[in-house]
């Protein structure tokens, strides 16, 4: 059971943001994807300010994580268990880790600077002295406020982190003329994933060639092998509105070719005012051509905003024992509440 939730009474000005690390950022390198600035709003913290994860068997919804924004503490607090009364959101729930958020002003606005893991010590309560940090991540910006860099730091060999073999995950952003257009993924402390982008005329990034290193572990050089790429059609107001992800050159093996063969489509909407409020990822259908009649929807993340600028996000994942979509049984994954402080 879940704890009635009030979200959009409450007295604070909340904002979504579509961004790759750990959260989503513009819409990630590995899904939908934005190469525009984000504008973060000018309080000490932004994200998550609520989520539910959920499962399913035998279309029952049951929850499987809970967690909640402690700004006393500037703190993402995860639980997965409703505690003895059995009831997600009440005061019994036990937490397992929680995520402290350091900030620093860019260009007149507060930003997200590093954020620190820590899982419970023996008394099972959070923010006390026996608590141990297992992970941190830093993000970096550039005098303009552009995001630079991301890292996601965890234990090495030695499993202590903050020492000299610890490894990291994370993402270098290229920016070009003040466009994001270029991303490399880091794995294990190395480069993994290239994607190098193209713009049109309009500063917007059409495509986006996707590579893994060479031997010489370094993007954008001439061993690198291209294993995909991302074609995305933009509205008249910049908006991207049609993504095709190909992962395959087709019987010709030649990339850019009719043939190619696709990954998924991804498809996005908006309101009058320019939110997001819809995408939906989708196969090619049988006949494999992207923008088909016959494309079949395999999930859509659906948002909704009021008037005070509240915002939350829904993933549905599967469409229910109906086995249509939008109707009431539709499934959902997750829940976000984002916000800012």
């Amino acid at each position: 059971m879940v704890k009635q939730k009030n979200h959009l009474g409450k007295s604070r000005g909340v904002i979504f943001t579509l961004i790759i690390a750990i959260l989503g950022l513009a819409l990630s390198a590995c899904g939908g994807e934005a190469s525009k600035k984000e504008v973060i709003p000018p309080k000490p913290y932004w994200g998550t300010i609520e989520s539910y994860l959920y499962t399913y068997t035998g279309g029952v919804q049951t929850p499987t994580a809970h967690s909640v924004y402690d700004s006393t503490q500037n703190a993402l607090v995860k639980y997965t268990d409703p505690g003895p009364d059995t009831i997600w959101g009440t005061g019994d729930d036990l937490p397992v880790n929680y995520t402290v958020y350091q900030t620093t002003v860019v260009v007149n606005e507060y930003k997200v600077s590093e954020g620190n893991t820590f899982t419970l010590g023996g008394d099972g309560t959070p923010f006390n002295a026996d608590d141990v940090e297992n992970s941190y991540w830093t993000y970096s910006y550039d005098a303009s406020g552009n995001y630079l860099s991301s890292r996601n730091f965890s234990p090495g060999v030695d499993t202590v982190i903050r020492t000299a073999d610890d490894v990291f995950s994370g993402q270098d952003n290229v920016w070009v003329g003040g466009v994001w257009r270029d991303i490399i993924v880091y794995s294990n402390s190395v480069p993994s994933t290239c994607f190098q982008g193209t713009l049109d005329a309009n500063n917007n990034v059409t495509q986006q060639d996707i590579s893994t290193p060479g031997a010489d572990l370094t993007c954008f050089t001439a061993d690198d092998t291209m294993n995909s790429y991302m074609a995305r059609t933009y509205d008249a107001n910049n908006k991207l509105t049609f993504l095709v992800k190909y992962s395959g050159t087709g019987a010709d093996a030649t990339w850019y070719t009719g043939d190619d063969t696709v990954s998924y489509i991804q498809s996005f909407v908006y309101d009058v005012a320019g939110n997001l409020i819809r995408m939906e990822t989708l196969n090619a259908g049988v006949d494999g051509i992207p923008g088909n009649g016959d494309d079949v929807m395999t999930s859509k993340n659906v948002y909704t905003n009021d008037a005070a600028g509240n915002r939350t996000h829904y993933f549905y994942q599967l469409p229910g024992p109906d086995g249509l979509w939008d109707t009431i049984d539709d499934q959902i994954l997750s829940e976000y509440w984002f916000g800012a402080y």
